[in-house]
């Protein structure tokens, strides 16, 4: 029995469809790639044409069924996903990575979009994100809402105190009456004066006696010493000391160490300015510690300290004194340092005393300085030191 083209075509196209929905491979095509099993929508549509193209289709009688063969087996497709990879264990515990992207923020309102008609199943559609950066969102500020003040008011019935003016007038003060005096009567007798029987404490002399004396005339170990601004020796008769500079002094000492002690002195002013000094010295210690007892140029004179290399004035003159020869003459000068009392005098006149208890004991000597000004020449001789 011979069958028409059309209905061959048709029993074709069933053959290759039941070979495809039973996952067979179809002679002479190559491999294909695993399919999906399709829905119940395909599987129906394949059954509608096998079934219009069968109804068409002339009928015929069939003949006796040639043995068919078996199809040939199927080779199942091995899966084409590679193979798993071995992990390698951590040897140390990773520290944990703060994430860096942006945190994703799923709008909430919006809704999922209705899956298409014929889409395959399990493919889930997410919801509208939107990338939002840290603190990006804008902070508004509430809106500001003053205090309410409340403005106090005064009563209707208020009355305010009522002050003075400042410059009102006191009232007038009250005068006691003045009493009347009573006069005492005069005392015509005569008063008995009191004996004054206080008597002044008698002040003894120290008897001093002489300790060490020299006119200058020979050598007795005084300094003889010439700087670049100074000069000291042995000159005109006696022993001259010469400053040429300003703020300090020259001195010359003998190495005894006396206590109490008075010393005496013809000392003259050969030039120099006004302000400069000369005189004696007493309780020195060492260039920068020692008393000294000094006349100036224009007649005044001053008790000096100087303590750590500075100077201190513990007494000076108010005015000059006319006991001092103001031109080139000797003056006779004495000090007397007694305990902590210094005391100064010339020609035979006292004219300053000071306290003071830093230097108990040191040498004598004689000193000329400067003070804002430099240039002093002094003259001295016959110098006599005395003690107790």
């Amino acid at each position: 029995m011979r069958f028409s083209p059309r209905t061959l075509l048709a029993v074709n196209i069933l053959i290759m469809v039941a070979l495809v929905l039973a996952g067979c491979q179809i002679p002479g095509a190559k491999p294909a790639a695993p399919t999906q099993v399709p829905d119940l929508a395909y599987t129906q549509a394949a059954e509608t044409i096998v079934a219009q193209l069968t109804s068409s289709a002339p009928t015929a009688t069939l003949a006796p069924p040639e043995p068919t063969l078996a199809p040939p087996p199927v080779e199942m497709l091995q899966p084409t996903q590679p193979p798993p990879t071995e992990i390698p264990l951590p040897t140390s515990t990773p520290e944990p990575v703060a994430p860096t992207e942006p945190a994703v923020v799923v709008t909430p309102t919006e809704a999922a979009p209705a899956l298409p008609t014929g889409a395959p199943t399990g493919v889930v559609v997410l919801a509208t994100a939107t990338l939002v950066p840290p603190y990006s969102q804008p902070y508004t500020m509430p809106p500001y809402q003053a205090f309410p003040q409340t403005v106090p008011t005064i009563p209707a019935t208020y009355v305010a105190p009522a002050f003075p003016p400042y410059n009102a007038p006191y009232a007038t003060p009250y005068v006691a009456p003045y009493p009347t005096p009573v006069y005492a009567v005069p005392y015509t007798g005569t008063l008995a004066q009191p004996a004054f029987t206080a008597t002044l404490p008698t002040v003894q002399p120290i008897p001093w006696r002489l300790a060490f004396q020299d006119n200058f005339e020979g050598s007795m170990g005084w300094t003889v010493e010439t700087g670049k601004n100074y000069k000291m020796g042995y000159d005109m008769g006696g022993y001259r000391m010469y400053a040429d500079f300003d703020n300090d002094a020259i001195y010359s000492v003998k190495t005894s160490n006396y206590g109490d002690v008075r010393v005496e002195i013809d000392a003259a002013r050969l030039g120099g300015p006004f302000s400069s000094y000369y005189g004696l010295t007493c309780r020195f210690q060492n260039g920068g510690n020692y008393y000294s007892l000094v006349l100036t140029g224009d007649g005044s004179y001053a008790i000096l300290k100087k303590l750590t290399g500075k100077f201190y004035t513990l007494a000076q003159s108010q005015a000059p004194s006319t006991a001092i020869n103001r031109s080139t003459a000797y003056n006779r000068m004495q000090i007397e340092c007694v305990g902590p009392t210094l005391t100064l005098s010339v020609n035979g006149q006292v004219l300053l005393q000071a306290r003071d208890y830093d230097f108990p004991a040191g040498y004598v000597g004689m000193i000329a300085g400067n003070q804002r000004e430099s240039g002093m020449d002094a003259l001295f001789d016959n110098i006599a030191v005395l003690t107790p």
